[in-house]
This record gives structure tokens, sequence and C-alpha cells, in this order.
């Protein structure tokens, strides 16, 4: 519920006439200027209210910022938050200790419920414990302000219920604009999962759909093939180098796997088990996983490459389905002016 969300900001251990909350909400969404009266009734709060005619998780948030951004010119530090995630009392105070450090731009925080989907396991609950840099921010952040004046907001032709990868392209225009992002899994955030309506109604379409791994791996095909690689394709548009190196990675190892093994077959069993081998030392010498038995600190790690090796052959097989579709269309409109077929 948006009221133990909202509960959790205003106890926040950090002197309270130095916040500016606000509530940017879907104007549909009206349930959720009651909480907001409910709070600033019970706390004496000043929350402001703000509504958007869009449901776009971004255009929201960036509505958000630019008030902050505006209106807050002493405002060094935003924290941005979804509606459905409770924030620990030391969250600011955390952050601000590694904000310190010049080169670091966001610390973001890993929220988790119960730690039960595959999903949650391999990127949330991977950072639990640990403090490490990132590629992407996820759902609870702290940026510095100068880092939206040198990166830009977020793209509002992204995020939910639209397209997805939204956060990962910020992240990754931040860290080329030569910030760090910082994981500070040592502080896990709350996540309400089921109590919040959303997820509840998410829920319970996923207990009325039998779901097995193949039809998992055919969605999810059918996902990026659609239009999710669109989104892939900004990331990769944003990324610096070292970013794109880790998945021209990801897209040569299988690659090279065929090619050795046509050569011969001893080579291609030395190349996997030696690939394996780098996969689960690095996860164990970053510390990834380590809430979970040594079983799955091994499985997870590998499993993860195997679906970012999967996401990648699927972008590259969608952008070269659509880059045919555009030059046949170019082609169409050169032969037969004024005809184009979609």
């Amino acid at each position: 519920m948006l009221y133990e969300v909202l509960k959790s900001i205003v106890m926040l251990d950090y002197p309270r006439d130095k916040l500016r909350i606000y509530v940017v909400s879907y104007i549909e969404d009206e349930e959720d200027r009651k909480y907001v009266e409910s709070i600033n009734n019970e706390y004496g709060t000043n929350i402001v209210y703000l509504q958007v005619e869009s449901p776009n998780i971004s255009v929201k948030v960036n509505y958000g910022l630019h008030v902050c951004i505006n209106n807050d010119n002493n405002s060094s530090i935003i924290l941005v938050t979804p509606d459905d995630v409770v924030i620990d009392p030391t969250t600011l105070r955390d952050a601000l200790n590694y904000l310190k450090d010049p080169r670091v731009g966001v610390v973001t925080f890993p929220a988790v419920g119960e730690c039960s989907s595959l999903t949650e396991k391999l990127h949330q609950c991977k950072y639990i414990g640990i403090t490490s840099t990132a590629n992407t921010i996820m759902v609870v952040n702290v940026f510095k302000r100068e880092v939206f004046e040198r990166a830009g907001l977020y793209r509002e032709d992204m995020g939910p219920p639209y397209t997805i990868h939204e956060d990962w392209e910020l992240g990754s225009r931040i860290r080329r604009s030569g910030y760090k992002v910082i994981v500070d899994g040592k502080l896990v955030m709350k996540d309400l999962g089921g109590k919040t309506l959303r997820k509840a109604k998410d829920n319970d379409k996923r207990i009325k759909k039998k779901h097995n791994p193949l039809n998992n791996m055919i969605n999810y095909a059918k996902s990026y093939i659609g239009k999710n690689w669109w989104s892939m394709l900004q990331v990769f548009k944003s990324s610096p180098l070292e970013q794109l190196l880790e998945y021209a990675f990801y897209f040569m190892n299988p690659i090279i796997f065929i090619v050795l093994t046509i050569i011969n077959w001893v080579w291609s069993l030395a190349y996997l088990g030696l690939i394996l081998l780098v996969i689960v030392l690095h996860s164990f010498v970053k510390g990834y996983y380590r809430i979970f038995p040594i079983r799955y600190r091994i499985i997870y790690p590998l499993v993860l490459v195997g679906v970012r090796t999967y996401r990648m052959y699927l972008f590259v097989i969608a952008f070269m389905m659509n880059a045919i579709h555009l030059c046949f269309n170019i082609l169409i409109k050169l032969i037969i002016p004024g005809r184009c077929y979609e």
C-alpha cells in the first residue's frame, strides 16, 4: 500500500524539515490522493501530490524530477522510489556516505519480497550483503542532482506499461557520463509484492496461466522479437565501451564453441569448461549470491549468463528482421513510388 511506503519515507533517519516529498500519480489513480492526505494529517507533513495524464512510469518520474530540479534549488540529492517498496530508515544517510565520492553518481538498492521467483533471485538477490558497482540502476535510487544535468532524465518513450529497460538505459547513460553506479546490498528494501493492487492482479494472471520452462522461453522470445529488441537497442546506443564488450562476449561465445567443435571437439569442451569456470570464479570473487547455498552460487551466475546470451541472440534476430523489413519497404517505394508495404 502507498500508505506504508509514504510512512517509511516520512520516518527516514533524516531531518524532516529538510525533506521535500512529492507523489506523482496517474490522473485516474485518485485513491493515491487519500493516502497522501492521510499521511499529512497524521504526521503533520506537507507531501505534495502531483498528477500526470500518462500512465507511463518514466513520464511520472520525470515530472517529479522537473519539479524537484526547478523548485528546490538547494536540493543536491534526489531519492526516487516506486509506490510498492518500503524504504529502510537509514537509506538516505547510507547513500550520502557513498555520494561523497565525486565519481559516484547514484546509489541504488535491491528491493526484495520473498526472494522466491527466479528473476528476483538472479537480479535483486544477487547483491544482498555486498556493495558493488553495477551496469543498471534498480527501483530505489538516490541520485546526485548534477547527474541529471549531465546524463539527462529517464526516456519517456521507454518504461512500463509500454516497454522495458528504461532503468538500464539511464544507468548506461550515467556510466557513460563518467559516474559510477553503486549497488548497496547491505541495505535491502522491502518489496510489498502482492499487497499492492497492481501486483495482486499480476499474481492472479500467473496463477491462472500454466507456466513451464519451454513456455517461458517462447514468451520471452516473443517479447524481444516483438518490441523489446528496440529497448535493448536504445541501451546499446547509450552504453559505455565495457558494456558493449560484455555483450559482444555473450554473442561470440556460442560461435567460438561451434567453430572449435568443428575443428576438434576436445578443444571445444576445454573452452566451455574454461568459460564456465571463469564465470563462477568471477561471481565468487565479487561475492554475488552469497545468501544462497554453494550449489546455487554456482548455478545462478551460469543461468544469468545463459539468459543474457539468449537475450543477445533474440536481439540480433529481431534487429535483422526489422532491418530487412525496412530495406524491403524502401526498395518497394523506389520501384513503385507512393506505395509502401507495412
